[in-house]
């Protein structure tokens, strides 16, 4: 079911459902509810996922979005490709928590796929678990630390069948 711009779909397996929403009609092409629910089923098998059941929000936009975004909460001029937004809820046993919630902006990542002559969705599905593991606090600050997100990404990944994003790069 692809959502309309006033509208959450369900994505994801019971244990790290995430709530869809897809306010630039571009992004429809690539399936972002399939797209979601693929990432979130993936991440929860591979044991990445929290121990405790985890939700979060997912939100497929423009980039004229993502520069409001990255102005507002990050201080910089201009769209990106994703945004990470962290909750800060400490889990609590048994009870549902908020991780967050991620922004992609469809332009940024059109253009980039374009730029490394891949598919979009392939792109996208990068992108959304790049600004998942983020949530469930991975970082890139520092070198062991890009290492091991990278890993953990390519990992992921390739059980999907998208090649490794960080080749060549």
């Amino acid at each position: 079911m692809t959502p309309t711009q006033d509208e959450d779909v369900m994505a994801g397996p019971a244990s790290l459902p995430a709530s869809v929403r897809v306010e630039d009609p571009r992004w429809e092409a690539s399936d972002p509810v399939a797209l979601a629910d693929v990432v979130l089923t993936a991440l929860s098998a591979s044991g990445s996922s929290p121990n405790h059941p985890a939700m979060a929000d997912i939100l497929f936009t423009s980039d004229a979005v993502m520069a409001d975004l990255n102005s507002r909460y990050r201080g910089k001029n201009g769209p990106t490709n994703v945004l990470a937004f962290p909750s800060g809820e400490a889990p609590q046993p048994g009870i549902p928590y908020s991780l967050g919630g991620i922004a992609l902006g469809f332009e940024t990542a059109e253009k980039e796929a374009r730029e490394r002559a891949i598919p979009l969705a392939h792109h996208a599905t990068h992108l959304t678990l790049h600004g998942m593991l983020h949530l469930l606090g991975y970082d890139h600050e520092n070198e062991v630390d890009r290492e091991e997100m990278e890993r953990v990404e390519v990992n992921i990944l390739g059980g999907l069948g998208i090649p490794n994003p960080y080749e060549g790069s």
